[in-house]
């Protein structure tokens, strides 16, 4: 990136919720290891955003949300689409009960964003800023 503090996610999967939640497991196994995590509670959201691009930062900002306010870690995502929207949770655990292995991130980047049907799937691509 031309920005130092900026990272570049990639999620790819058959369905637009399972790239959604994709999205989310490559953002959090950016800055934790979770995979030995064993979720201590859930967060519920539900999420009004309108295209499919607004929809994938409104979900990964609610990660954000949930690392700064709450001090917890996603590590598995239950999504549903409803006439409201996007609704879930999060299964979580503390921030403090899995090791940190990169930079916490601060910010999702509307330039470089896409998220398509590409036929067969879906993918998408995100800047994010650390």
């Amino acid at each position: 990136m031309p920005h130092t503090a900026d990272v570049i996610i990639e999620a790819w999967a058959p369905t637009r919720e399972q790239c959604l939640a994709e999205a989310v497991a490559a953002l959090t196994e950016g800055c934790a290891d979770t995979s030995h995590a064993v979720p201590t509670g859930t967060h519920a959201f539900r999420l009004d955003a309108g295209s499919d691009e607004q929809t994938l930062v409104a979900l990964l900002e609610e990660v954000l949300y949930v690392l700064d306010a709450h001090g917890q870690v996603p590590v598995a995502t239950h999504l549903a689409v409803g006439p409201a929207g996007l609704a879930g949770w999060f299964d979580v655990v503390d921030v403090l009960a899995v090791p940190a292995i990169g930079s916490a991130p601060k910010g999702v980047a509307l330039s470089g964003l896409a998220f398509d049907d590409v036929g067969g799937g879906w993918a998408c691509t995100v800047t994010v800023d650390v």
